[in-house]
C-alpha cells in the first residue's frame, strides 16, 4: 500500500537534452532513527555518480540532482547549506529554482524540517515519474527520467512501504523493485525511453552504475565541494557499482554487495538496536543523586553481543552547566556495560552520547542520546515521576533534610488512598490516608522489598530508601496513585513534603 502523498506527477516535456545527465533516484529518511538515505542508478557507462548526484548530511537530510549535472556544487550547495540551516525541503527547493537553469534538473529533498518534495524542470526527456510521501516514520521522495515509465516510481514506492526492515533493506526493495520494470529505458529501449513498455520485453539492464548510501546520526559528515562532492563523509552503508556495458546489472550487484555488508555487521554494535536502560527517571540537584545506566550492545540482527572489549565514551550533549556527570564505565566481559550519572546541584534535562569503539576505522555513536531530568532540590525525591508498569524496576527514594539533621530518625511511609483527610499520629498529622499498604509501612517497616524505608539520615541529612514492585504486583495497579512522606524524628516530630507516583500502563 502506497504511503500518503505530498507531490504527484512532475511536469512532462519532449524538449531535447543531453541524455548523458539523466538517471533514477531515490531519497529516504527515518524520523524515529534520524537516518537519511539515498540511492540511484544509469546508464551511462564507466561514470561514479556519487560525487555528482547526492547531498547526505547525516541526522539533518538527504538529497539528490538529477537530470543535468551540478557542475561546481551549486545547486548541491543549497540543499547542504538549507539542511544545517533548518530549513524545510521546500524551502530549500523555492531557492533552487530561484537559480538559473532551474528547468534541466530533477530534484529530491528530504529533511526533518518538513515533508519531503520532488521537482522535475520543463526540459527533462520523456519518460518520467516523481513521487514524494511517508508511510508512518518514513518519508520519501523518488523521481527518474528516460527510465521505462512510471512504474519505475511506482513499484519502487510500493517496496519502500511494504518491505519490513531497516533503512538499508527498504532501500534496497525499491531499487530492485524500480529495475524490475526496467530503469533507465536508454538500457533496452533507446529513444524514446518510454518507448517499449514499464517492464520492456525481456529486457536484459537496466543501468550500467548504481549506488547506495545510508548515514546514521554521528557518521562523520565529510564537506560539501566540487570534485570529491558532497556525499563524502564515513557513512554507515555506502556501497558504489560502476559499470559498463559488458557487466551484470549494477542494481544486482549492488543487491549481492549489501548482503554481504550485512553480513559483516554480524557480531558488531549497532547504534541503533543496542540498548541503553536507566535505573530511574530522574535525578535531583543534590549532588549525590545517583543513576545506573546499562548498555546491551546487539547488532543489525538485534542478537545481544556475548563479548566485551569496547571502549565507550560519555561525552555531554546538552548545552549549559552539566546537570550530571558520568563516571567511569565498566565492561562486564558479555556485551554489557555500566556507569553511574551523578547529579550535580544544577538542576535541568542533561543529554549524553554514547560512543562506542570496538577497534577499526569507525565508531558507532547510539541513538537515540541517553537523556534524564535533574529536578530542583526535595526533601524527599523519587526516582521515578510515573511507573511503566511490568518493568520490575525498584522505586528509589531519597531524603535530603541537610547535614543540620543528621543523625535524625526517619521512617517512610505510603498510601494507595490518597492524602485528604489524612491521619494523626501523635503529635503529627500526617497527610496520607490509612489503607492496607499505610499499614505495612507503618507496623513493618525496613522489609526486602522496602528497604531503607526506616533509619537515621547520615552526616549530610540523606538517606535513600528503594521500594520493589514486581511486574504482576505493578500490573495489578495500573491507574492508581501512590503517595509517600516521611515522618522525621526528634528533636521535633515533622514530616517531608508528599510525593506523588501513578502506575502508567
Amino acid at each position: 500500500m502506497r504511503g500518503r502523498r505530498w507531490a504527484g506527477l512532475g511536469i512532462l516535456a519532449a524538449t531535447l537534452c543531453t541524455p548523458a545527465r539523466a538517471t533514477w533516484g531515490i531519497v529516504i529518511i527515518n524520523h524515529a532513527t534520524r537516518e537519511v538515505g539515498v540511492a540511484c542508478a544509469t546508464c551511462i557507462e564507466d561514470i561514479d555518480l556519487v560525487p555528482r548526484l547526492p547531498v547526505v548530511r547525516p541526522g539533518l537530510g538527504v538529497g539528490n540532482v538529477q537530470a543535468w549535472w551540478d557542475s561546481g556544487v551549486s545547486r548541491r550547495s543549497v540543499m547542504w547549506d538549507g539542511f544545517g540551516q533548518g530549513k524545510t525541503p521546500q524551502e530549500i527547493l523555492d531557492e533552487l529554482r530561484q537559480l538559473p537553469q532551474h528547468f534541466r534538473y530533477q530534484f529530491g529533498i528530504a529533511s526533518f524540517a518538513g515533508p519531503p518534495v520532488t521537482f522535475t524542470g520543463t526540459t527533462a526527456q520523456p519518460g518520467i515519474c516523481n513521487v514524494a510521501g511517508s508511510d508512518g516514520v518514513w518519508s520519501y521522495a523518488i523521481q527518474g527520467n528516460v527510465i521505462t515509465g512510471e512504474p519505475v516510481c511506482w513499484m519502487a514506492e510500493q517496496a519502500i512501504c511494504s518491505t519490513d526492515g531497516d533503512m538499508a533493506a527498504k532501500l534496497m526493495a525499491a531499487m530492485e523493485a524500480a529495475r524490475s520494470m526496467g530503469g533507465d529505458g536508454r538500457c533496452s529501449c533507446g529513444y524514446p525511453a518510454d518507448g517499449c513498455g514499464s517492464p520492456p520485453p525481456s529486457f536484459q539492464k537496466s543501468a550500467h552504475t548504481a549506488f547506495l548510501i545510508v548515514a546514521r546520526y554521528g557518521d562523520q559528515e565529510g564537506g560539501c565541494a566540487a570534485g570529491s562532492g558532497c556525499a563524502d563523509g564515513a557513512y554507515y552503508l555506502s556501497r558504489d557499482v560502476v559499470g559498463s556495458a559488458n557487466d551484470p546489472d549494477p542494481v544486482v550487484v549492488l543487491g549481492q554487495k549489501v548482503a554481504l555488508w550485512r553480513i559483516k555487521q554480524q557480531g558488531r554494535p549497532d547504534q541503533i538496536l543496542s540498548r541503553v536502560m536507566l535505573d530511574r527517571q530522574q535525578l535531583v540537584a543534590d549532588g549525590a543523586s545517583r543513576a545506573r545506566v546499562t548498555v546491551e550492545l546487539r547488532d543489525i540482527d538485534d542478537v545481544p553481543l556475548s563479548h566485551g572489549g569496547a571502549q565507550l565514551t560519555v561525552v555531554q550533549r546538552s548545552p549549559g552547566q552539566a546537570t550530571a556527570l558520568a563516571g567511569p564505565v565498566t565492561d562486564h566481559g558479555d556485551g554489557s556495560y555500566s556507569f553511574d550519572l551523578r547529579a550535580t546541584d544544577q538542576a535541568g534535562r542533561g543529554q549524553w552520547e554514547i560512543v562506542v569503539d570496538f577497534g577499526g576505522a569507525k565508531t558507532r555513536t547510539l541513538w537515540p542520546p541517553l537523556a534524564i531530568e535533574t529536578v530542583a532540590l526535595q526533601d524527599l525525591f523519587a526516582g521515578f515521576y510515573d511507573y511503566p508498569a511490568g518493568t520490575g524496576l525498584s522505586v528509589p527514594f531519597e531524603l535530603n533534610r541537610g547535614s543540620g539533621e543528621a543523625g535524625r530518625a526517619y521512617q517512610l511511609l505510603g498510601t494507595l488512598s490518597g492524602t485528604v483527610p489524612g491521619v494523626d499520629l501523635a503529635l503529627v498529622h500526617l497527610p496520607l490516608n490509612r489503607d492496607s499498604f499505610f499499614e505495612q509501612t507503618w507496623f513493618h517497616p525496613g522489609t526486602a522489598d522496602f528497604p531503607g524505608s526506616i533509619g537515621v539520615l547520615d552526616g549530610a541529612g540523606h538517606a535513600e530508601a528503594r521500594l520493589s514492585l514486581p511486574p504482576a504486583t505493578s500490573m495489578a495497579l495500573v491507574g492508581e496513585r501512590f503517595h509517600f512522606c516521611a515522618l522525621l524524628g526528634s528533636p521535633a516530630d515533622g514530616i517531608t513534603t508528599v510525593v506523588t507516583l501513578p502506575i502508567i500502563p
